[in-house]
């Protein structure tokens, strides 16, 4: 018995032990989960405005890549990037002309993602209804405090404050010209005038 015993020992390759233990002792890793990403639709919308602004991107190209961050439940959150995003770009001429009201520098100087939080906010206001004036300037605040810091969140809730006040008195779109109203280029607004009218009257 003692012979075989020995005999086995000899047979079995030393190597092929090691790596069997170390398997055995080796700890099962657990599946990694993907870690949840910072998102928040205004502060994302500006910052997709501002890179498609300057023309190296197209919107929905960073909508898309952003809206990866969104999870199931964040959906609402990922509408409202979205919908921020080609509203300010559809209606980015009648905002510039309301806008400008209420800041005193040329908006151009503005650094780029807090000019885009500001447009963001007054598209709220003049096109989205469905939120109420304070939660629409509490949210553009947090949302430069995001992309600039505290001396942007201070601007833009002046100019919030400012643009509400102002809504709650007067139509902000009224007395724009009619090519900056439905924010078309000059040769846009004379190829449809002629279909629908000197007047295009409300959307």
């Amino acid at each position: 018995m003692g012979c075989g015993i020995a005999f086995l020992a000899r047979q079995v390759d030393p190597v092929g032990l090691q790596c069997a233990r170390l398997v055995l002792e080796t700890p099962v890793p657990q599946p990694v989960r993907p870690a949840v990403q910072d998102v928040e639709p205004r502060a994302d919308a500006a910052r997709i405005l501002s890179e498609t602004m300057k023309g190296r991107h197209r919107s929905t190209d960073l909508i898309n890549r952003r809206l990866a961050g969104y999870g199931p439940d964040r959906r609402r959150d990922a509408a409202l990037m979205h919908e921020l995003v080609i509203g300010v770009l559809r209606q980015r001429l009648a905002l510039l002309a309301v806008v400008g009201r209420f800041v005193k520098r040329p908006l151009h100087d503005l650094e780029d993602p807090v000019r885009e939080v500001v447009l963001c906010m007054a598209y709220q206001a003049l096109f989205l209804d469905r939120i109420p004036p304070h939660a629409r300037v509490s949210t553009a605040v947090e949302a430069a405090r995001r992309v600039s810091g505290d001396g942007a969140a201070g601007f833009v809730n002046a100019v919030g404050r400012a643009l509400e006040a102002a809504r709650s008195s007067e139509d902000l779109l009224t007395g724009l010209p009619e090519g900056v109203r439905w924010s078309l280029p000059d040769w846009a607004l004379k190829r449809i005038r002629p279909l629908l009218g000197a007047d295009l009257g409300p959307e």
